[in-house]
């Protein structure tokens, strides 16, 4: 469902947010990232397949996840934990010239089949 604003509201909300490469920029670093556990379903062709996605993350300046969106889903059996826990990971803030902010960060999935 739409949300008001839209994608300009994004846009303009995420403009205050620090990045990774901006100058004076030091990104946060995980304190406690716990993962959900990937299981694919038994006979499933899913079980030898690597799957990806794109995690995005709002930080607050204390660290706090703040907003957890999956950008590019990875898998539907995964995406709404990967959210749920998500939004507890806890990290050293990131600084703009060493005063802690708010940070975009966007984050990789990558799920590997077991044994490879």
């Amino acid at each position: 469902a739409p949300r008001a604003g839209g994608a300009a509201a994004d846009a303009a909300a995420a403009g205050s947010l620090a990045r990774e490469g901006e100058p004076g920029v030091v990104p946060p670093v995980a304190i406690d990232q716990p993962m959900p556990r990937w299981i694919p379903p038994s006979g499933s062709p899913d079980r030898r397949q690597t799957f990806e996605g794109i995690l995005e993350l709002r930080i607050d300046a204390r660290g706090t996840v703040t907003s957890a969106l999956v950008r590019e889903g990875i898998h539907p059996q995964f995406d709404a934990e990967l959210i749920r826990l998500a939004r507890g990971w806890r990290f050293r803030p990131a600084t703009r010239n060493g005063v802690p902010t708010a940070y975009l960060k966007i984050v990789l999935i990558r799920l590997n089949p077991s044994g490879r």
